[in-house]
């Protein structure tokens, strides 16, 4: 693990305030085109990118963007919680394409919950005097 504030080639790390977590390694190549291209990213290591962005409202913001691997809740959590240790983001962000919610929502609409809902684990059964359900 890289310590806060450095990457691993020993270079300084901008105050990261975004850390942009998406599921699919597409939803990440399109995060990194954005605001001029791949280019602009640095990559500290598997698949975890930063860069600064220009904010009119004052200093850059600093910008990380990681790919999870996989899709859903074990994986995001699994990912992005070292990073938030390690990067200390103000904000912690997940884009890509909200399962295909088709016909409610339009490509580049920003969805905000007001629930979450884990639905990745399969069915779970209640157990009644210590013995679970078949």
């Amino acid at each position: 693990m890289v310590a806060s504030g450095g990457a691993q080639d020993g270079t300084e790390l901008p105050p990261i305030d975004v850390l942009i977590v998406v599921a699919l390694e597409d939803e990440l190549d399109a995060v990194l085109a954005e605001g001029g291209g791949a280019d602009g990213w640095r990559e500290l290591r598997d698949h975890v990118h930063v860069r600064t962005v220009p904010s009119d409202a004052g200093p850059p913001l600093g910008v990380a963007a990681v790919w999870t691997g996989a899709m859903g809740s074990m994986a995001t959590a699994a990912r992005a919680a070292p990073l938030v240790k390690e990067l200390r983001p103000s904000c912690l962000a997940m884009c890509g394409i909200c399962a295909g919610k088709r016909g409610d929502v339009a490509l580049g609409d920003v969805i905000v919950a007001d629930r979450v809902y884990s639905f990745d684990h399969g069915k779970l059964v209640a157990a009644r005097d210590g013995v679970v359900a078949p």
